[in-house]
This record gives structure tokens, C-alpha cells and sequence, in this order.
């Protein structure tokens, strides 16, 4: 790498580092409190929940009154209603968990893309004459007789030219 590319690298590694921290800062100034589902139910047994909006893996919502750290709203895992019954009953604390679906999600995208990049490449090879190194080959070889007849044709006018003629051009080989 040259100094200026590694300078260019300096600076987006700095721009990066820079949007990943305004990132956190922003993640722990926001007034949601993820909560134990368990303690949504007491939140909610108490009177204490204002609204909620329920998707199919989390609720949100707010509070009537702030919780003791000062937020107001709130975030948690959907469990199973079944499960969540029987798990009260037994006193347990709980809450839902998400899978992580990063590495399945990440693949979805570059898998493919690496595939077509692939073709794409093979193709530009193929056109190009390069193959998958039999065409190159060939090239090379042609390259050579082309090589080999200018020698000859080369020879052939110098003798010529010191009065030999064509005759002695084929035998001299």
C-alpha cells in the first residue's frame, strides 16, 4: 500500500469507529428499559402499563409512572402464554430469547453474491479467451508459430538479400 491509500484507510476506519460510538451513546440515552416478560406481568398486574403495541416476537410500551431509573417505556420478549402461565405459577423469573439470525441472514446475502461474482468472472475469463487456462495455452502456441514465421520470413529476405534465394532459405534450416 502506498502512504495515501493507508491515509484513505485511516480515515474511514476513523469515520467507522466514529458511527459505531455515536451508535452506543445513542443506544444508552434512550428512555426503553428491556424488561424480564415476567416483570412486564407484574407491570401489568399492577396497573402500571399505559399502552403496549404487540408484535409477533416483541412488545413495546409505556408506562404510567417511570421505572426507579427514570425510564418510561419498555421492551420485551414475547413467551409462549402457555408456558408463561405455568412458569408464574412456579414462581420463576423469565423472559424470551430471539435467536440470532445474523450468520443465516448474512449468508442469505453473500452467498449468492459470491456465486454471481464467480459466473460473472468464469464468463469475463471465457470471452476474454483466458477459459479456465486452456484457452491461454493455445494463444501462447499460436504466439510461438507466429514467432517461429517471422524468424523464418526474416531469414529468408537476408538471404536473399546476400543472393542465396529461396531454394537455400529451406535447406538452411
Amino acid at each position: 500500500m502506498t502512504k495515501q491509500t493507508q491515509f484513505h484507510i485511516g480515515y474511514w476506519l476513523a469515520a467507522v469507529l466514529g458511527i459505531l460510538m455515536l451508535q452506543y451513546v445513542y443506544a444508552v440515552n434512550q428512555p426503553i428499559e428491556a424488561v424480564h416478560y415476567s416483570q412486564f406481568q407484574q407491570l401489568l398486574r399492577d396497573g402500571k402499563v399505559e399502552k403496549v403495541a404487540v408484535s409477533n416476537r416483541f412488545i413495546q410500551g409505556t408506562l404510567k409512572e417511570p421505572l426507579p431509573n427514570g425510564k418510561n417505556q419498555f421492551v420485551t420478549t414475547r413467551v409462549d402464554p402457555d408456558l408463561a402461565a405455568d412458569l408464574q405459577k412456579a414462581g420463576v423469573t423469565y423472559s424470551g430469547q430471539l435467536e440470532s439470525t445474523f450468520f443465516t441472514d448474512l449468508l442469505s446475502w453473500v452467498i449468492p453474491a459470491l456465486v454471481f461474482f464467480a459466473l460473472w468472472t468464469f464468463l469475463v475469463r471465457r470471452m476474454a479467451g483466458g477459459g479456465l487456462g486452456g484457452g491461454a495455452d493455445v494463444d501462447r502456441q499460436e504466439q510461438g508459430q507466429g514467432l517461429r514465421g517471422v524468424r523464418h520470413w526474416g531469414a529468408l529476405r537476408r538471404r536473399r538479400r546476400r543472393g542465396r534465394g529461396e531454394g537455400a532459405a529451406a535447406g538452411d534450416r
